[in-house]
């Protein structure tokens, strides 16, 4: 007999049922522009136009659909890029196209970057139980490091090709810390890009360069984005370069 889930979470992300995937893009929305304190059940039922009784046969309280939510958006941004890229030779192609998407997505959802950033805040809004909370956040970090794994995995594929000057490749998280152990450049380049881009995307969007409003440090010709996007191409030559 299969051993019954604790938590709610992680649901299966490839067989949602219609409802929950409403409940779970709704949530995303909601917690990556609005951050913890914008997502409720009650906001998500009123918003769905259904019963409170119709989300809380998914979810028992608010930080389960969050840790789902976490989940579920991160697992998602990882397969697409995975997806996209897999057939690609050309690493710098790849690189590329994973920092854009690790960017674009933080930007995006900059509530769920930070949760991804620091996990234990969930527990902030509200579970009564701290035994079941701790455990609850065990869980939520046994998954996100699985999918962190595939991922950081897949973008240090691509950093190593580019390195060596060979075509993409994707290496297993094993291999890939067994290069590390003994590559210290290596080990800087993957490390530099996989913790500096969803810093980066969380910094430009605390700026906000699409808000007119109050645009004072764009008058001082402060612009994130092209600053960050200069740092990107010094980066690419340096690991081409293999400095």
């Amino acid at each position: 007999m299969p051993k019954q889930k604790k938590f709610v979470f992680p649901s299966n992300y490839e067989d949602l049922t219609e409802m929950q995937f409403e409940i779970l893009k709704l949530s995303e929305f909601l917690l990556g522009t609005l951050g913890i304190s914008g997502l409720q059940l009650k906001s998500i039922s009123a918003k769905l136009e259904v019963a409170p009784s119709l989300i809380n046969h998914y979810y028992k309280n608010t930080e389960e659909l969050v840790f789902d939510t976490v989940l579920f958006s991160y697992s998602n941004l990882v397969k697409n890029i995975q997806s996209s890229n897999i057939h690609i030779k050309n690493p710098e192609i790849v690189a590329r196209s994973w920092i854009k998407s690790m960017m674009d997505w933080t930007m995006t959802y900059p509530g769920i970057g930070v949760i991804l950033e620091f996990p234990r805040q969930v527990l902030r809004s509200g579970t009564k139980s701290v035994d079941n909370s701790e455990k609850m956040l065990k869980v939520f970090l046994k998954e996100m490091s699985d999918i962190g794994a595939s991922n950081v995995a897949f973008m240090a594929s691509a950093v190593r090709a580019l390195q060596k000057g060979t075509d993409f490749k994707v290496l297993t998280p094993v291999k890939v810390a067994s290069l590390i152990a003994v590559d210290s450049k290596f080990a800087m380049y993957a490390s530099m890009m996989g913790f500096s881009t969803i810093g980066a995307g969380l910094w430009i969007a605390g700026r906000r360069p699409a808000d007119q409003k109050n645009p004072a440090w764009m008058k001082l010709g402060f612009d994130p984005v092209k600053q960050t996007q200069s740092t990107i191409e010094n980066f690419m030559k340096v690991i081409k370069a293999n400095k």
